[in-house]
């Protein structure tokens, strides 16, 4: 495996080792010709070395979540090695690095530092994005089977990325051949996939409502003390009402998370009836209101990069409010000034 400093190809130096797991490690390396840095997904030399025979659906995979690049909601794809390093086999993916949270670090950070209601709506245009990134890859025949909020990325520009296209497949084949969920998502993973049945866009779609309920909850919808227990609810009890933990969930909205979350894939509605539901709720006129240091010059001057907040008015107060149209800008601008630190930010509907 890598360490700091080691380099791959000659050309991407490990910098920060960013997570580690039963499929192998995951690498914020530096791009050494372009300056830039990326991220590296390692799987395990000795997993590897133990089953060749996948290599090929790795490499596969890795084509085919290639080939979505373009979307400004998926994580871009740059290479994939296949290749002898030191007498180890070196199988990886190197992809785009967001610069931001992923969406289970956002979970934490807006449940403890905002207000309800700018937490919810920034919840409604995260989850408005995860959906219009998945409905591209299933018009595409793409699917992912591992939505989860660890794998969504809420950027510092305010825009949010589906990233891990490109390896799910290759990861459903080792798992046959090893304890299923030391690489599985228990969590969020549908009925269908503890069954070992062909996973379908219906299996994605379950895996988004679970990732929907925690977005907009804080909670899972099912809990338990073992893996074993947490799979059995998921594969018998019924969904929970999200919104017995969020009133500001519209009813309707509530219903299709729930729906998402039906055990038969049959009954789980399409992705356009999820989307759908959101736009109905984050389509609003908001008003923005943010307050600071008025002594910090350096962040009156990100902010007025960012925003149309006048550099005299935050200076004179460190407050200031403004009323968009755009929604998109709105939330987006509001994710990019909490991103920042240090500024407080408030939305609310402007109702007509």
């Amino acid at each position: 495996m890598l360490f700091p400093g080691s380099k791959v190809k000659a050309r991407y130096r490990a910098d920060t080792l960013l997570g580690r797991g039963g499929m192998g490690e995951v690498w914020k390396v530096f791009d050494e010709t372009l300056e830039r840095s990326i991220v590296l997904k390692v799987v395990s030399p000795d997993l590897a070395k133990a089953r060749p025979q996948h290599t090929p659906i790795f490499l596969d995979e890795a084509k085919i979540g290639a080939s979505l690049v373009g979307h400004p909601n998926v994580v871009t794809i740059f290479d994939v090695f296949n290749e002898v390093d030191g007498g180890n086999p070196l199988l990886a993916i190197a992809m785009e690095f967001v610069h931001g949270l992923s969406c289970a670090e956002w979970i934490d950070y807006s449940s403890n530092n905002l207000d309800r209601p700018t937490k919810h709506y920034i919840s409604l245009q995260i989850a408005t994005e995860v959906c219009k990134a998945l409905q591209y890859a299933h018009r595409n025949g793409i699917l992912h089977r591992d939505i989860k909020p660890l794998n969504i990325f809420i950027s510092k520009y305010g825009i949010t990325k589906i990233g891990d296209f490109g390896i799910a497949r290759y990861v459903d084949a080792v798992t046959r051949e090893h304890t299923v969920w030391n690489f599985k998502s228990p969590a969020y993973s549908a009925p269908e996939q503890w069954k070992n049945e062909k996973p379908s866009k219906a299996t994605d779609i379950y895996q988004l409502g679970s990732t929907l309920f925690h977005l907009f909850t804080g909670k899972l919808p099912f809990e338990a003390d073992s893996v074993a227990a947490l799979i059995q609810k998921h594969l018998v009890d019924d969904p929970p009402n999200p919104r017995m933990q969020n009133d500001l969930l519209s009813e309707e909205l509530a219903n299709v998370i729930q729906k998402c979350l039906a055990k038969l894939p049959a009954s789980r509605p399409a992705i356009w009836q999820v989307f759908d539901a959101l736009n109905k709720e984050v389509q609003q006129d908001y008003r923005m209101r943010i307050e600071i240091d008025k002594t910090n010059g350096t962040l009156i001057k990100q902010i007025t990069n960012i925003t149309e907040f006048k550099t005299a008015t935050l200076k004179d107060n460190g407050k200031f409010s403004i009323v968009y149209v755009d929604y998109n800008e709105a939330i987006s601008e509001a994710i990019e000034l909490i991103l920042l630190g240090n500024v407080k930010v408030q939305l609310e509907k402007i109702v007509t």
